[in-house]
């Protein structure tokens, strides 16, 4: 089919006179599909907002993302064999850890989450990707709670995580620190951990402080792999029965050493209201991704956002809705926007292979490189397509 390039943000203009391509075996059948769904997925977008929290459905399931290394320059952890207590942990480590603010362009708060500092001099912190490819960014430290402005350095969609860069943090506040990294092959199941970060409700954004809550390792190592969870896959995650909400995601876990462990990323409810199920992505898989987000590359990003949506009759996936748009990436410089009281964009295929869930993203979307997106426009009721830059932030 066509290839149209997109530069405009006003949707009515984004494919005029252009012939719509057709997505071979596209599952949109239908305006009405297409449409029941996007309401649907309306509905729940604006009642988690309401309740300051992104939910995702799933048949039989509701997943909760907890949504608000490195080169040491102090070492957090004990000089000795000493153990340490849970107080003594979470006071060597709050210099560490800091709170993440994103807002729209009109400086409205958008969602917030957590970090950790992995080098202070550069100003980088490592946190999730659901939480920094969100708005313009701000970084505030546990220290004084003074925020600087800071912006994404690089991220990896499938492995949700991504690096922060705040240029002013150092100069932020005497005493701030970074994290030291262990090592998971000390990690045992039973041990306790502690995970901190900034859990908060929508009304609470400017005023979240920081929280520690502790726990036990349930499974040292485990696979987070639930299609329509709204949560990519991920190959290498640490069960706990540490507490995190809203707000906590991106946030540090700790081992008794006073070293980090993994990165906070999501709560499981299952049918029955499931309790104690809580995920971080693996220090180990945290190494293995930090080679490219250090030295500036986005493995499979491309600027944007998803909520996976279904048809509201058969529960079946359909698409990936473009939640939000990160500013200045290439989502938005094709002219993509994000939800705005409605959908306006569905990404339904890559290359000509069908995209119904985050999972068919990540394995179609190669790491860098440009790729053929086929985006359906909702209030056009057609699909285009369009190509787009993958695997760099531009930093």
């Amino acid at each position: 089919g066509e290839t149209v390039l997109l530069f405009t943000r006003q949707p009515s203009a984004y494919y005029a006179g252009a012939p719509a391509p057709t997505l071979v075996g596209a599952r949109i059948d239908s305006p009405l599909d297409v449409q029941a769904a996007v309401e649907q997925a309306v509905a729940r977008s604006e009642s988690r907002r309401r309740r300051g929290m992104i939910v995702f459905g799933a048949v039989g399931a509701v997943f909760v993302i907890a949504a608000a290394v490195v080169i040491p320059l102090v070492v957090l952890g004990p000089t000795g064999d000493e153990q340490l207590t849970e107080a003594e942990v979470i006071e060597l480590v709050k210099p560490a850890t800091v709170r993440i603010d994103s807002y729209n362009n009109d400086g409205i708060p958008i969602s917030g989450g957590s970090g950790s500092i992995i080098d202070l001099d550069q100003g980088l912190v490592l946190t999730n990707n659901h939480v920094a490819s969100v708005g313009h960014l701000e970084v505030v430290n546990s220290v004084n709670n003074e925020a600087v402005e800071a912006v994404l350095f690089s991220a990896a969609p499938c492995d949700d995580l991504a690096l922060v860069l705040a240029k002013g943090l150092r100069d932020s506040a005497r005493g701030l620190k970074q994290v030291e990294f262990g090592d998971i092959s000390s990690v045992r199941q039973g041990d306790r951990v502690i995970a901190l970060g900034y859990p908060g409700a929508a009304e609470q954004f400017l005023n979240r402080a920081l929280s520690a809550t502790t726990g036990v390792v349930s499974k040292v190592s485990t696979v987070y792999d639930v299609v329509g969870s709204g949560v990519p896959h991920l190959p290498d995650v640490i069960q706990t029965d540490a507490a995190i909400n809203p707000g906590n995601s991106g946030g540090p876990l700790f081992n008794h050493d006073a070293k980090q462990i993994g990165v906070n990323t999501a709560r499981y409810l299952g049918p029955a209201g499931a309790q104690n199920e809580n995920y971080a992505v693996s220090i180990t898989r945290v190494r293995e991704v930090l080679a490219d987000l250090r030295a500036g590359r986005s493995p499979k990003w491309i600027g944007a956002t998803f909520a996976e949506l279904v048809d509201n009759r058969s529960g079946e996936p359909i698409a990936l809705g473009i939640e939000e748009v990160t500013p200045g990436g290439p989502a938005e410089a094709i002219g993509l926007e994000g939800f705005n009281g409605d959908y306006q964009f569905l990404l339904v295929g890559i290359d000509g292979e069908e995209v119904l869930t985050l999972q068919d993203y990540c394995a179609l979307m190669p790491e860098e490189g440009v790729v053929t997106l086929a985006i359906y426009i909702v209030a056009e009721d057609r699909v285009a397509e369009v190509d787009i830059d993958v695997g760099s932030t531009g930093r």
